[in-house]
């Protein structure tokens, strides 16, 4: 499968002549998403299904931490970032401005009518 991969940004993108390589690449995606915790991905996907998306009168069953969020945001960032080098997307995220996304999203949190 890694092979067609290649193969496929070979033929779409050119050669593959800047570092770091894609094989490179793919093995960091590999290795980061290894780094995943689905025991919080499923409480937090509870918190989705349960408590935002589909309000029910159910109760909540499972909850996930703060932190937790903040590394799976993390985690969700180095992937989205090495596809889109990967990928040579110009997709408008940089994962050097999650702070700044953070602090944006607060604000716009403290301004929304009760």
């Amino acid at each position: 499968m890694r092979e067609g991969l290649l193969q496929a940004l070979e033929v779409h993108h050119g050669s593959d002549d800047i570092p770091p390589s894609r094989t490179e690449q793919i093995e960091g995606f590999q290795q980061t998403y290894k780094t995943i915790a689905w025991n919080a991905h499923g409480r937090l996907t509870h918190l989705r299904n349960r408590g935002i998306a589909h309000l029910t009168l159910e109760k909540m069953l499972k909850s996930v931490t703060l932190d937790e969020i903040r590394t799976l945001v993390g985690i969700i960032s180095e992937l989205a970032t090495t596809l889109r080098n990967l990928c040579q997307s110009q997709i408008a995220f940089h994962a050097d401005l999650l702070d700044e996304y953070r602090d944006l999203a607060k604000k716009a949190i403290k301004k929304a009518p009760a």
